[in-house]
């Protein structure tokens, strides 16, 4: 269960975050989150990988959750962090669905996570950096 007060807690930027709404079960990337108390409404900038019968790439979503009164259960939000979700099959069936289409596709994806060092400031640096790159197949 969770208040409005404290939405903004649930979505840290780079985490994955569930939507079954509008679409068949995707996951999205949280990449920034802004409360607007005149619009009473969180604001959730997301991207997720696209595919429009031609090529992937990077879309943007962002989605709108409304003020609300008292408390609710986590799952009946519009998104929801995907360390929420009950099913833990979820996660691999999706990435199986995405995985299945891009190499139809003949398009391979591999997703890095490493630690940048950035020597030029002082002193020098350290980042973790997620980045996905994609090859297309040669034909």
């Amino acid at each position: 269960m969770i208040s409005y007060q404290c939405l903004w807690a649930l979505f840290q930027s780079g985490e994955s975050i569930y939507s079954s709404r509008d679409s068949p079960q995707q996951l999205f990337e949280v990449q920034e989150v802004t409360v607007s108390k005149l619009l009473n409404e969180t604001m959730i900038v997301c991207r997720y990988t696209q595919f429009d019968k031609k090529s992937f790439g990077w879309a943007s979503k962002t989605f709108e959750i409304r003020s609300f009164e008292g408390r609710v259960p986590l799952n009946t939000l519009l998104v929801y962090s995907l360390a929420f979700q009950r099913d833990d099959t979820l996660e691999k069936r999706i990435l199986t669905r995405t995985k299945q289409a891009t190499e139809y596709q003949g398009v391979h994806c591999t997703l890095y996570d490493w630690i940048a060092v950035d020597k030029l400031a002082s002193p020098p640096t350290r980042f973790p950096v997620r980045e996905q790159l994609r090859n297309a197949a040669l034909n």
